[in-house]
């Protein structure tokens, strides 16, 4: 016998295929599947409180539905800084924003960006945590889990599946990152802002941290 959360979900999925249907593309989410479980997340927040036919009514919903909400604001807001620091060195080049302020707003916007990007990578180890056969058995930073990953592979394979578990094995990147937004945030390490030009002729912000 389901649940409430398994109804609450399973509602929510149907909710959402018929937002996202493609009916030219054999009925396939409209975005693909990757921004399909991020407006899962939209679903399940919104349409208790405006549906009160739909079976998830007055209910909260699962925590998966829960984590790909905050999962998909943490994605919202680092495209936002992007777009932002783009935006922000258009208006430089064409001598809208003077030199003193594009680097301050930059690198504030740079911080923001480190800031978030480890944000949202907790977030997704949460998610991976709330979507394994077993609850409470992940770490539930990104940084942990990556170490359990390491430390213990068969264990989380049997977790979470093969493929999942290699994917956060071979991120070797993270730890430049984390590392990178450590010395920005906690050492106080100083961001220098330069440029450089583009085969395309637009201008492109570069930085580099100094002690």
């Amino acid at each position: 016998m389901k649940n409430q959360s398994q109804i609450e979900n399973a509602a929510a999925l149907s909710e959402l295929r018929l937002i996202l249907e493609d009916n030219n593309s054999e009925n396939s989410p409209l975005h693909g599947e990757f921004f399909y479980y991020f407006g899962l997340g939209q679903v399940n927040r919104a349409m208790p409180h405006q549906d009160p036919n739909w079976q998830g009514y007055g209910h909260k919903g699962d925590q998966f539905c829960e984590r790909m909400f905050i999962l998909g604001n943490d994605f919202d807001t680092i495209v936002t800084i992007m777009h932002k620091i783009q935006w922000l060195t258009v208006q430089w080049q064409q001598q809208g924003l003077s030199t003193d302020h594009w680097h301050a707003y930059l690198k504030t916007d740079i911080h923001a960006f480190h800031a978030e990007i480890r944000s949202m990578f907790d977030a997704v180890a949460k998610t991976i945590s709330d979507s394994a056969s077993k609850s409470k058995q992940l770490k539930e930073t990104y940084s942990q889990l990556r170490t359990q990953c390491q430390n213990e592979p068969n264990r989380v394979r049997n977790l979470i599946g093969a493929e999942l578990t290699e994917l956060i094995c071979s991120n070797d990147w993270f730890e430049e990152s984390r590392d990178l937004r450590d010395s920005i945030i906690h050492f106080e390490r100083d961001v220098q802002i330069a440029y450089a030009p583009s085969p395309d002729g637009r201008v492109r912000a570069v930085f580099r941290t100094v002690e």
